[in-house]
């Protein structure tokens, strides 16, 4: 008889890691990956070794001390595609994921933002939408704000986005997430 209700170890993490993405792929998808501090980096998934079930992987990106990757999206090649970037400070901005050129894993990355002296931009969620689609932003407070994918404006690699958030009165952002338009009755 087998035992089902077992757990099983699947990979070794480190202490103060934590597994943020898991997915199921085939091999001819692109990677991109971006940190909170706004380095990103694409790269295809054949360059990611297959490993055995109790390793800790492979590194995908260099981080700094204090880093973190906040974004991983599964790229189709040779399609336009966008990522919608939403910051702390309440920016949002719709990128081509083209502007990140392919690169090899284990790298720093390119900037996707402009670094501020003062009071700068760290990227808290970088979401793959349609133009079908709407990104909910939630804050602390329980306020809401939807922003419909086509209405964002295409925005260059080194542009910090728009204010759409005002988190001085609405809060801190907290959930970012897509969710597909309501159809209007005809």
């Amino acid at each position: 008889m087998t035992r089902y209700s077992k757990p099983i170890k699947t990979m070794n993490v480190k202490a103060g890691d934590a597994m943020i993405y898991a997915s199921f792929m085939t091999d001819d998808v692109e990677l991109l990956l971006t940190t909170d501090t706004a380095y990103a980096i694409r790269f295809p998934i054949e360059e990611l070794p297959v490993t055995g079930v109790k390793t800790g992987g492979v590194k995908g990106i260099t981080l700094k001390d204090g880093e973190a990757l906040v974004g991983v999206n599964v790229l189709q090649p040779d399609e336009t595609q966008y990522v919608v970037i939403v910051t702390q400070r309440g920016a949002v901005k719709k990128m081509n994921v083209a502007e990140v050129e392919i690169a090899s894993r284990a790298k720093r990355g390119l900037k996707v933002l402009t670094e501020l002296k003062a009071n700068p931009h760290r990227i808290v969620a970088v979401i793959q939408a349609a133009d079908d689609e709407q990104v909910v932003i939630e804050t602390e407070k329980g306020v809401q704000e939807v922003i419909d994918i086509q209405a964002l404006t295409r925005a260059d690699r080194h542009s910090n986005g728009s204010f759409k958030v005002d988190i001085a009165t609405d809060g801190a952002i907290s959930h970012v997430l897509t969710a597909k338009k309501e159809q209007k009755p005809s």
